[in-house]
């Protein structure tokens, strides 16, 4: 039988016990001068990531009925990765918009459909060339990952999706990303609006008009579109890469009023929010201060705490919204929660 011995380590103990003065010694030695009032890498942290981006509208083009596409400019845009998003901010409310551009493109460029009723979408729909605008950095996690991702991409969209597709496509074309790049481009319609932008690329696209026929295919599978696009194509592909646009923020029939008590540091704010409106859509409406990203439950950048009250959570196409820590602590996504009782909320 063998014998544990446990042998005691005296510098290391003498170490630990000579931490604090050894600290105080340092502190008392060191130059008296004051410390910097920036630090490199919290400049190049700013930088990379702002939380707020001005931007200038510098062009609008509509390419087809009902379909504009809009590019900002700034002096110091932060890089993107070719399917990311940013999120525009008007009259209290977000929604994220994916780059339809590369990110050697030097420009931030987004497509918007007039018959969204997104109150973002209505107001973008509109702006003309020199108006101002207020966005987050870039964020999103649909992008291609070398470590992740096999470089065969096949990548199914709808006309909403498009966009984010023809960022990746030409980050592929400038050699950007060095992927192996096919899309399956749905339009039931035969619109196939951004057909014609596809064409410019040096990438193989698939135009078709329903979903019968969808072969299983190697590589890593990538979906963009609509949520209920998003559903359909999911099904026979259940751990594709998922990108939701315009995610709606209305479900059902519980037009109910219910009662919404939030608190937000040492503030208190009582409202009124609906049973078929996410509960993040009543923040917004009521000018409550609570950040918001993707919108499908995913970043959980919106996730506050659900002191008193009952919701229901949904799950978009298949993202569970609510995390097994967070189901245990009562903590709730608002953006993909709708309330089923008065609330009391900690932000």
């Amino acid at each position: 039988m063998k014998r544990l011995i446990v042998k005691s380590f005296k510098e290391d103990l003498n170490g630990f016990l000579n931490l604090v003065p050894n600290r105080i010694k340092a502190i008392n030695e060191a130059e008296n001068k004051p410390l910097p009032k920036e630090y490199g890498v919290n400049k190049l942290a700013d930088e990379l990531h702002p939380s707020e981006i001005h931007l200038t509208v510098s062009d609008v083009v509509e390419i087809a009925d009902g379909v504009k596409l809009i590019t900002f400019e700034n002096k110091n845009l932060p890089f993107f990765r070719a399917g990311q998003n940013i999120n525009i901010k008007h009259a209290g409310f977000s929604t994220p918009f994916s780059f339809l551009s590369s990110p050697a493109e030097k420009n931030y460029k987004i497509a918007v459909f007039s018959e969204s009723k997104d109150i973002v979408y209505q107001h973008l729909f509109n702006v003309k060339k020199g108006d101002k605008i207020i966005s987050s950095g870039p964020e999103g996690l649909f992008y291609y990952i070398r470590l992740r991702d096999k470089n065969e991409i096949t990548a199914f969209c709808d006309n909403q999706g498009a966009p984010a597709l023809l960022s990746i496509a030409k980050s592929f074309a400038d050699q950007t990303e060095d992927i192996n790049l096919k899309i399956i481009y749905f339009d039931e319609s035969h619109n196939f609006i951004f057909g014609s932008l596809f064409k410019e690329l040096p990438v193989t696209v698939e135009y078709v008009s329903d979903f019968v026929g969808i072969q299983n295919t190697n590589g890593k599978i990538f979906i963009s579109g609509t949520n209920a696009f998003c559903d359909i194509i999911k099904k026979d592909f259940p751990h594709a890469r998922i990108n939701i646009v315009n995610p709606a923020q209305f479900f059902g029939e519980n037009t109910k009023e219910y009662q919404c008590k939030v608190t937000y540091r040492d503030k208190e704010f009582n409202f009124t929010c609906f049973g078929n409106e996410t509960i993040l859509s009543s923040f917004e409406r009521n000018n409550i201060p609570s950040p918001a990203k993707c919108k499908i439950g995913e970043c959980g950048f919106c996730r506050c705490r659900l002191i008193d009250g009952k919701v229901n959570t949904i799950n978009i196409s298949g993202i569970d919204s609510v995390r097994e820590a967070d189901k245990k602590y009562n903590f709730i996504h608002p953006c993909r929660a709708f309330a089923e009782s008065d609330l009391t909320l900690a932000l």
